[in-house]
């Protein structure tokens, strides 16, 4: 109730309330519709035409990020940097374990930055 006092004017919160609670009933009313089996929510969520699209979307750039995406740079750096001139393969493992090292580097400092942004209610 404090956080939607400081979203809404304080003569909409008992509206905005009473908008959250109808629409917690009307899911719980559509849940039992749908029933409680994995394959029939499954086959409910196939059958909607925005879930449906949404899901393709997903796979794609799933599909589309394995082939482009960093781990190809990971698996492939050590041939990437000796196709760059760097013939010796002390000095081209060096850089490959120096892009690796960024990479984690990088993933720690987003999960820590991700971690803190979430903040306390």
């Amino acid at each position: 109730m404090a956080i939607l006092e400081k979203i809404y004017p304080p003569n909409e919160v008992e509206e905005e309330i009473k908008a959250l609670q109808s629409s917690i009933e009307a899911e719980k009313v559509e849940k039992g519709s749908i029933g409680d089996g994995f394959f029939s929510k499954i086959k409910s969520a196939w059958c909607d035409v925005v879930v449906r699209a949404d899901l393709y979307a997903g796979i794609t750039v799933q599909v589309a990020q394995q082939f482009v995406g960093i781990n190809t740079v990971m698996y492939y750096s050590l041939t990437i940097v000796q196709l760059a001139g760097f013939a010796s393969n002390k000095t081209a493992l060096a850089l490959s374990l120096i892009t690796s090292g960024l990479n984690v580097v990088d993933s720690m400092l987003v999960y820590f930055l991700s971690t803190d942004l979430g903040g306390e209610d």
